[in-house]
């Protein structure tokens, strides 16, 4: 899905009105079922599942996985991109969290 100002683009003529003001996203086709967009297709890519146009991508393809994850927890398995845990720094972190959460639970 796509957002404008966090508000999902779920209408036709939202969508329209966003590409006035970001044309560079028409690479985007809505998918829509019962006049609502429940999802975009990228028309930018290859049968190798790579970016057509990757110099020229718009703001949100350059951003992703990171701004997909920080806003919705989690990346969608298909999109090719993992996220690996850092040993090192979940030990470093864990007695300051395990602090934190204990002093939460006392007050």
């Amino acid at each position: 899905m796509l957002y404008d100002n966090n508000v999902a683009i779920d209408s036709t003529k939202a969508w329209v009105k966003f590409l006035k003001i970001k044309p560079s996203y028409e690479c985007f086709m809505p998918t829509v079922i019962n006049s609502k967009i429940s999802s975009f297709n990228c028309s930018c890519l290859t049968d190798q599942n790579t970016c057509s146009r990757y110099a020229t991508r718009p703001t949100i393809c350059r951003q992703y996985p990171e701004s997909f994850f920080f806003q919705h927890g989690h990346i969608h398995d298909h999109c090719g991109f993992i996220i690996l845990k850092n040993e090192k720094k979940i030990k470093w972190l864990l007695p300051s969290i395990k602090q934190d959460i204990d002093a939460f639970l006392v007050n």
